[in-house]
Parts: C-alpha cells; sequence; structure tokens
C-alpha cells in the first residue's frame, strides 16, 4: 500500500508489427537511466544453446499393462 506515491511510468516501447524477432528489439530508451542495450542482448541470445538434444535411456521399472475399454 502507498508503494507508487509519485505514480507509475507507462510508455510505448515502440515494438514492430512485422512478425519478426527484430521487432521486440529496442532503438532507444523508453525511460532515462533503462540501458535498452541489454535487453536487445537478452533478446538475442535467448533459448537453447545446444541444438541437439538426447534423451535419457529410462532403465526399466514396472511392466506396463494395457487395459481394454469397453
Amino acid at each position: 500500500m502507498n508503494e507508487d506515491q509519485e505514480g507509475t511510468v507507462s510508455v510505448n516501447p515502440e515494438f514492430g508489427h512485422s512478425g519478426r524477432p527484430t521487432d521486440f528489439l529496442l532503438s532507444k530508451s523508453p525511460v532515462t537511466g533503462f540501458d535498452y542495450n541489454l535487453t536487445n542482448s537478452t533478446i538475442r541470445t535467448a533459448g537453447r544453446t545446444v541444438h541437439l538434444l538426447q534423451v535419457p535411456q529410462v532403465s526399466p521399472t514396472f511392466p506396463t499393462y494395457y487395459y481394454a475399454t469397453f
């Protein structure tokens, strides 16, 4: 309660609307003191870094039973 006594900040980041990932990169700081380069770096490097994922082998545990549905 009473945490935002000075008001809140609401800005338009001016994202694009072409449907490309670059739409979400900032070209300038939306608020004074905000480093938009750090945000752009996070967007560019998001996701996995290993392109091949191997599913681990699951050792046998309990037998699987299939029940017929009526």
